[in-house]
C-alpha cells in the first residue's frame, strides 16, 4: 500500500470513530447504544474494529459495518477474543475467563446484548471464528 493511501485511511479512521463515538452508527440507528456496558460517557467507549485492522482490506477499514461501539473493559474482551457477540447480538465469554474475572467485568450475570444488522455479520462470523481459536489454545482458569 503506497504512502497517500495509507495516510489516508488512517484519515478516515479518524471519521470510523467520530461516527461510532457520536453514536450515529450503523449498529444504534441513530438511537443511542451504551454497548455492552451502562455508560454514555464518551471517554468510556471506544469504537473497535470487528475483524481487525491489520487483516482488512481498505474497504474494510473503512466500512463502518466493520465495527462496534463498547464500554472500554468490554472492547478489551472483545479485541483479544475473549468475547464475542451471535449473529442475534447475544454475548459469548470465553472459558478462559475465571468467575473472579466475570465478576470484575459484570460479567457474572446478566450478559449484554448489542443491535446488528445484517451488514455486521460476516464481520462477526470472522471474529467468532478468532474467538473459537483462541478458547482452543487458551488455559481453562
Amino acid at each position: 500500500m503506497s504512502a497517500p493511501i495509507r495516510q489516508r485511511l488512517r484519515n478516515r479512521q479518524g471519521v470510523f470513530a467520530v461516527d461510532h463515538h457520536g453514536r450515529r452508527g450503523p449498529q444504534t440507528g441513530g438511537e443511542t447504544l451504551c454497548g455492552g456496558g451502562a455508560t454514555l460517557t464518551p471517554e468510556l467507549l471506544r469504537a473497535s474494529h470487528i475483524k481487525p485492522w491489520a487483516g482488512s482490506s481498505d474497504r474494510e477499514r473503512l466500512d463502518p459495518f466493520n465495527g462496534l461501539l463498547l464500554a472500554v473493559h468490554l472492547d478489551a474482551l472483545f479485541d483479544r477474543a475473549l468475547m464475542t457477540f451471535g449473529d442475534s447480538g447475544d454475548a459469548m465469554v470465553s472459558d478462559a475467563l475465571s468467575e473472579c474475572d466475570r465478576a470484575v467485568f459484570g460479567l457474572a450475570s446478566a450478559l449484554p446484548k448489542l443491535l446488528l444488522s445484517a451488514a455486521h455479520l460476516d464481520y462477526m462470523r470472522h471474529h467468532r471464528e478468532r474467538f473459537a481459536a483462541s478458547r482452543q489454545t487458551a488455559p481453562h482458569l
